[in-house]
């Protein structure tokens, strides 16, 4: 399976679900139905991740800005592409990247392999797609503004990265793989493009374990009923 095949199966539930799932079911119900909006960060990052793990060149847009009718039929056409602004930073970002002590870690595996299977306890039928996986460990790569331990933790809160560790390696050891541990690659996208490393806890683990089962059992419920809630209904009282 090709990673754009990936993307259009709607139904088994992925750690992006399990996010709009865990802020209410009608927030997930809604995101099936809607238009997915591709951010500057998210296609950067992902065209970058191309070149790192694949070696994939980039296709390099050949405008400089969007204004003309030409040059926005072309980007409607094109998903994966560097703006001519931004291929200087990739280049930067991969010498930085292959100067650091994670360049050795990222070799000898697979880039981009669906993994699918169901989950055990809940009976949901579940997907993944780890970046890169070795025999012994799953690394997820991530570009950001600031890769500090504290701005990083913040992040695994607000965006549920503690679940993607959870879920892939769930999800891997379902489908018998032998990558039993889950390491975040962190890579700056300012000057010096630093690149840090990290791996949650066992108890961080089981609490993201605990929280994506939750949205399981919640997704579980809700498509017996076809009955899809939004917040919880009545005046609730929030402790601040």
């Amino acid at each position: 399976m090709k990673p754009t095949d990936y993307h259009s199966i709607t139904d088994r539930i992925s750690r992006s679900n399990v996010m709009k799932l865990l802020k209410s079911p009608a927030h997930y119900q809604a995101s099936l139905s809607a238009e997915h909006k591709d951010s500057d960060a998210m296609r950067f990052g992902r065209v970058y991740d191309q070149f790192l793990l694949e070696q994939i060149p980039p296709t390099i847009c050949p405008f400089d800005s969007f204004r003309s009718k030409e040059a926005r039929e072309w980007r409607d056409t094109h998903t994966d592409y560097l703006k001519p602004s931004e291929e200087e930073l990739m280049q930067d970002m991969y010498t930085a990247f292959m100067l650091s002590e994670a360049a050795p870690l990222i070799q000898g595996g697979s880039a981009q392999a669906p993994v699918l299977w169901t989950d055990e306890v809940t009976g949901v039928p579940c997907r993944a797609l780890p970046d890169y996986l070795t025999s012994p460990v799953c690394y997820d790569l991530k570009t950001t503004n600031d890769a500090s331990p504290e701005a990083f933790r913040y992040s695994c809160i607000k965006y549920g990265y503690d679940i993607q560790d959870a879920m892939y390696l769930d999800g891997l050891a379902a489908i018998g793989h032998t990558a039993r541990d889950f390491v975040f690659v962190v890579q700056e996208i300012e000057a010096p493009y630093t690149v840090a490393m990290y791996r949650l806890s066992e108890e961080s683990r089981e609490e993201a374990r605990m929280k994506y089962r939750d949205a399981l059992k919640l997704y579980a419920k809700c498509q017996e009923r076809d009955e899809w809630p939004g917040y919880t209904d009545g005046i609730e009282e929030i402790v601040i």
